[in-house]
């Protein structure tokens, strides 16, 4: 009787054992699934922001080839409709000719540029 009781007790306790295990199991992949469902939120967001930030950069794209299309910059400032265009128009047209004028050293047609030797710094000339 002693043998059946302790046959008894070991298959409960392995039972137990069993059952632990499996609970440990599920939950740690019930955590894991979680968590991989979290990071598929997280890189589908991402993937949206890209995709917007694309789709950002195409627009503005387009609109810049469309800009540098134009023949005539004053006669397509006065064709766009919307004044938000024709202000971010004007801002762009400012800032090439800004570039032009102070990386490029380019002038407008009859225009005389004076230099002030002052404000030039070579670096051959000795300082006193």
């Amino acid at each position: 009787m002693k043998n059946k009781k302790k046959k008894f007790k070991i298959k409960y306790i392995l039972m137990l054992v069993l059952v632990v295990y499996l609970a440990s199991i599920f939950i740690r992949q019930e955590f894991e699934i979680n968590n991989l469902d979290s990071n598929i939120k997280k890189e589908q967001n991402e993937k949206q922001e890209l995709e917007k930030f694309i789709e950002d950069k195409g627009k503005k794209a387009e609109y810049l080839n469309k800009i540098s299309s134009a023949k005539n910059p004053i006669s397509y400032i006065d064709s766009l409709d919307n004044e938000k265009q024709k202000k971010e128009y004007k801002n762009i047209l400012q800032h090439i000719e800004n570039v032009a004028r102070e990386e490029l050293f380019m002038v407008k047609p009859n225009e005389i540029i004076y230099i002030d030797k002052n404000k030039l710094k070579n670096i051959f000339d000795k300082e006193d």
